[in-house]
């Protein structure tokens, strides 16, 4: 800091821009080499809604950034590295003051829309927020042999009782003013599927609630020749629908509802009596509560959840990329 006082700054209220205006004449008067002075215009309403700008001088003129009133912050840090490289690149790409600082405003408000102290904002998606745009993101992700223990850890949850590698389709639609409000509401499908893996004995026992785990412990792994999960959600909210796993010991079908911002889920799975032995009861189990710690116990079907489970064949509310993917998996159709 160069230790140039603004005026009102010892306030937590507004400040007005001509109190940073009169400063930064102060410095460059103090300092005759200066060819740019910069800052941006904070006004925090809320520690995750600020009023955003910047005011530029160069050449004995200032310039101003268009404003972005109640912005909303995800973390602030690095916005206002963002805006000097904003401005840097403003003057190199264009030597034009104005552009600059609307380059740096639009660079410093994304930085701060996402997570950590760079902005990971593209080019296109700086000017579109300097021309009054939203932020909009479409991309599709692919995953191939991925390991689901790792995936099990990205997502915070407990222990999955199924091994392998898994591949999957991902496809993110998301749009708003800014990165975050884009991620915040974001539309997401994806198709997962297994073909080689293994599951305990005991596991689908336990499922299909078998009778003959009471006498004769079932032990070791049995393989799974396919898994398929389809899901969509949107904002953080979504459903699994068709989930289904089949192994050399029956043959697993649920319905999936989760929460990913509150980190709930709602499981219910069971067992298709054709594929299983004669002393399974094929109760079906749920599976409630948060991703760390959920609650396990018998379940019954609802007309809601038999219906869905009787048309999980139909993925029509995933792309066309991904209802083809889907329809690919031996388990899609129980084959």
């Amino acid at each position: 800091s160069l230790g140039f006082a603004v005026k009102g700054a010892e306030t937590l209220g507004h400040i007005e821009t001509d109190a940073f205006k009169a400063m930064i004449e102060t410095a460059v008067k103090e300092f005759p080499n200066f060819k740019v002075a910069a800052t941006t215009l904070r006004h925090v309403i809320t520690a995750t809604k600020n009023d955003w700008s910047a005011i530029l001088w160069h050449d004995g003129k200032f310039f101003e950034s268009r404003q972005y009133p109640g912005l909303e912050i995800l973390d602030r840090v690095g916005g206002g590295d963002s805006f000097a490289s904003g401005v840097q690149f403003g003057f190199m790409e264009f030597n034009d003051a104005q552009k600059a600082v609307e380059y740096g405003a639009a660079h410093g408000a994304l930085a701060s829309t996402t997570p950590g102290d760079t902005s990971m904002a593209t080019r296109k998606e700086v000017e579109k927020q300097i021309s009054g745009g939203g932020a909009r993101v479409d991309a599709t992700v692919t995953l191939h042999d991925g390991d689901i223990g790792t995936l099990r850890q990205a997502f915070g949850l407990r222990d999955l009782p199924v091994n392998g590698q898994v591949k999957g389709e991902v496809v993110v639609t998301a749009q708003g003013h800014h990165l975050a409000q884009a991620a915040g509401g974001a539309d997401i499908s994806a198709v997962v599927a297994m073909h080689h893996g293994t599951i305990p004995r005991e596991v689908m026992h336990y499922a299909s609630q078998n009778l003959g785990a009471l006498f004769n412990k079932p032990a070791g792994l049995t393989p799974v020749s396919c898994l398929l999960a389809v899901a969509n959600m949107r904002a953080g909210v979504g459903e699994v629908a068709p989930l289904r796993l089949r192994s050399a010991d029956g043959t697993l079908a649920g319905l999936v509802t989760f929460d990913i911002w509150r980190k709930q889920m709602d499981i219910v799975i069971g067992t298709d009596s054709k594929t299983t032995g004669s002393l399974a009861l094929d109760i079906p189990v749920r599976i409630a509560g948060s991703f760390a710690d959920p609650v396990i116990r018998p379940a019954t079907w609802s007309a809601e959840g038999r219906a869905k489970l009787a048309a999980s064949n139909s993925v029509a509310r995933v792309p066309p990329a991904l209802r083809r993917e889907a329809q690919q998996n031996p388990c899609f159709t129980g084959r």
